[in-house]
């Protein structure tokens, strides 16, 4: 039988996350290793109606049957609740390394996000020769956030450039709030800068867009430049210049390292294993300019993703009303026609036993925060090509 690792990760769905839960399952079933996967949805934060069912997930990680766990605590909102997973873990003297986050006092592995955004800032700066660079930052006393502005700050310092000439916004990471920043610029009177460096790619397309408002073409008239390589800088036009992550090294790196603990392996590593990042200079900053081919190339595979997503919401509506109109066994047999090979829908039984009544009388509060230890396969459909 094989040993089971647990990876708690909220929002699983997301395609960064996903892409790192498929990557540590290969690995880890290459060696031997069977991996359980603990998530929500959301990032418990809202606290709405979903959240109340969601939240009792991380309350079922069977800690007596884990041989090791990896937990994600950067994905947590609320960092206490990651702090209490990894808590259970070590009272039960659990092998536990920490993901794409730094967890003090645990053994981590995570991207050199120092270097990385070191790269892009001294491309700008050194390469460009900008003498006026404005960065857009997360969020304010984020320590992702104020690690990227002391980068910024330092490699403007060490090149003569001021304070006035390397202003600090905070975007908070996302679109809206970076548009924001921008419309701040041109509201105060500061000088416009020569270019702008995002903390993250989300916030550099934003800003590219609201440029536009205003009449500013990137690259021509000002350079911009994210981080993180995510797909939305892909299919920006410009394409955009930023740091991308080495997710096959990452997951590699950290299934060797918890396998290690688990095993008793003991060699010369640091607590915390960086897995360096690469600049990728295209277009948003005048190098690598996009070409018509280019341009058409993603435009294909733009159209490609947007029909896959309008086939799947298609297929999830229909799935919702055919649920709707049948009793339990017949939902069942619906279910199993939608899924891929190799699945199985996996029921928490005091679901049903909490249930009071009809979908109308259905009581979020009450019904979907008393789940237990109790699963029962409702369904399974198998890999007819007889493949993992």
């Amino acid at each position: 039988m094989r040993k089971i690792i647990a990876l708690v990760v909220l929002r699983p769905q997301r395609g960064y996350n996903l892409d790192i839960i498929n990557r540590i399952r290969d690995e880890l079933y290459d060696k031997g290793y069977g991996l359980m996967v603990f998530g929500t949805l959301t990032d418990l934060t809202v606290k709405d109606m979903n959240d109340y069912g969601e939240r009792s997930v991380l309350e079922l990680i069977p800690y007596d049957r884990l041989s090791g766990l990896i937990i994600m605590p950067g994905t947590f909102q609320d960092p206490p609740k990651a702090k209490n997973i990894i808590k259970n873990a070590r009272m039960r003297n659990i092998p536990t390394i920490s993901l794409d986050f730094d967890e003090p006092g645990l053994p981590s592995v995570n991207y050199d996000y120092r270097g990385g955004f070191e790269q892009v800032v001294r491309h700008v700066i050194e390469f460009h020769k900008c003498k006026r660079v404005y960065m857009i930052a997360g969020i304010k006393d984020n320590p992702y956030s104020e690690e990227r502005i002391q980068v910024f700050k330092r490699v403007c310092a060490n090149n003569g450039i001021s304070d006035e000439d390397s202003l600090v916004y905070y975007g908070r990471f996302w679109g809206q709030a970076a548009k924001g920043c921008v419309e701040e610029m041109f509201e105060s009177g500061v000088p416009l800068p020569d270019a702008i460096i995002s903390a993250n790619d989300t916030m550099a397309v934003a800003a590219i867009e609201q440029l536009s408002v205003h009449g500013i073409r990137v690259p021509d008239d000002m350079i911009v430049t994210g981080m993180d390589g995510i797909e939305i800088g892909i299919y920006n036009n410009p394409r955009l210049t930023t740091v991308d992550t080495d997710a096959d090294t990452l997951c590699k790196t950290a299934t060797a390292k918890i396998i290690r603990l688990i095993e008793g392996v003991t060699i010369a590593e640091p607590r915390l294993s960086r897995v360096p990042m690469r600049l990728c200079v295209h277009a948003s900053c005048g190098c690598n300019m996009n070409t018509s081919k280019d341009i058409s190339k993603r435009m294909l595979e733009l159209e490609d993703i947007v029909g896959k997503v309008i086939g799947n919401d298609y297929h999830l509506v229909k799935l919702k009303n055919n649920m709707l109109s049948f009793n339990r066994p017949e939902v069942y047999k619906v279910m199993a026609s939608y899924l891929s090979d190799y699945t199985w829908v996996v029921v928490n039984t005091s679901f049903w036993d909490n249930v009071q009544g009809t979908i109308e009388n259905f009581d979020y509060e009450h019904d979907m925060n008393h789940f237990d230890e109790n699963l029962v396969a409702e369904v399974y459909k198998p890999d007819v090509d007889g493949n993992k």
